[in-house]
C-alpha cells in the first residue's frame, strides 16, 4: 500500500481535509521561514580570514630601505679627479724608472745625452703632477653639523663632558 492510499484511508468519512486545517495554514503563514544561516557565517568567516591575512602580509613585510644618500657632484669629480692624477704618479714613476734604466745602459755620449733628457722630462712631469695632487683639497661636507657625539653615559663621573 502507498502513501497516497494511506492518506485516503485516515480521511474521515465525508473524505474532506480535518478539522482545523485553516488555523494550521494561517499559522504556518503567519511565522516566517527559516533560512540557514551558514552560508553568510561562511562567507562572513572568509572575508574576516582574508582580512587578518592582508593585515598580515603588509604588517610583517620588511621595512623599505632607506635611498642611499648621493654624495655631492663636486666631490664626485674630486675624486675622479684623484684617481686620474694617481694613475699618472704611477705611469710617471714607471716612465722615470725606464729613463734611469736607459741611462745606465746607455754606451755613447748621444745615448746618454737621450736618456738624461728622458729622465729629466719624466721627473719635471712627475714633479707638476706631484705639486697638483698636493694642491687639490676636497672639502667633504660634515654629516653631523658640528655637534658632539657623546658616546657616554652623561650621568657617568668618568664621562668628563661638561
Amino acid at each position: 500500500m502507498s502513501d497516497l492510499e494511506r492518506g485516503f484511508e485516515d480521511l474521515p468519512g465525508g473524505g474532506g481535509p480535518p478539522e482545523g486545517w485553516q488555523d494550521k495554514v494561517l499559522a504556518r503563514i503567519e511565522t516566517p521561514a527559516t533560512h540557514a544561516r551558514w552560508p553568510l557565517a561562511l562567507a562572513g568567516s572568509t572575508l574576516v580570514a582574508a582580512a587578518a591575512a592582508f593585515a598580515l602580509f603588509f604588517a610583517l613585510r620588511p621595512a623599505e630601505k632607506a635611498p642611499v644618500p648621493r654624495r655631492p657632484a663636486a666631490v664626485q669629480r674630486a675624486e675622479a679627479m684623484f684617481e686620474r692624477l694617481e694613475g699618472a704618479v704611477h705611469g710617471l714613476v714607471e716612465t722615470k724608472e725606464r729613463a734611469y734604466g736607459q741611462l745606465l745602459q746607455a754606451r755613447t755620449e748621444a745615448e746618454r745625452a737621450l736618456a738624461e733628457k728622458a729622465l729629466e722630462d719624466a721627473k719635471k712631469q712627475l714633479e707638476q703632477v706631484q705639486r697638483q695632487l698636493m694642491r687639490m683639497r676636497v672639502r667633504v661636507p660634515r654629516v653631523d653639523d658640528g655637534k658632539i657625539a657623546v658616546k657616554c653615559d652623561p650621568n657617568d663621573p668618568l664621562c668628563a663632558i661638561e
